[in-house]
């Protein structure tokens, strides 16, 4: 049975980003997810947090291709 695991914005946000010290523990969390070995689950509020944290930065295009 696959482990699933909860995901928190940030983390999202330290893989999106590469933000350090914690983007190699988000990049292998995220390949074990595609490898299949563990299934990420994140809240459905995560998706729009990340939108607008990504906006700031960048275009609202750039942001909806980033999180597709």
């Amino acid at each position: 049975m696959i482990e699933k695991i909860f995901v928190d914005t940030d983390i999202i946000i330290d893989l999106l980003t590469e933000r350090e010290p914690h983007y190699e523990f988000a990049a292998i969390l995220f390949t074990l997810s595609d490898k299949k070995l563990i299934k990420i689950c994140v809240s459905s509020l995560t998706f729009a947090n990340l939108n607008y944290i990504i906006s700031k930065r960048k275009s609202a295009n750039e942001a909806r291709k980033i999180l597709n």
